[in-house]
């Protein structure tokens, strides 16, 4: 699914600049970076 959403220049920047380091097309970062802050957004508030 696509979707638009504002994103900070400087943000941006990183995330492409961190993506590419790691062999990456820059969606495929943004997906692994949002699941990784739900994963520990479920563990906080559903401990054990």
């Amino acid at each position: 699914m696509k979707t638009t959403v504002d994103i900070r220049e400087t943000l941006l920047h990183h995330a492409e600049a961190v993506a590419a380091e790691q062999g990456m097309p820059l969606q495929v970062f943004i997906s692994a970076a949002l699941v990784e802050k739900l994963r520990a957004h479920d563990v906080e508030n559903n401990p054990g």
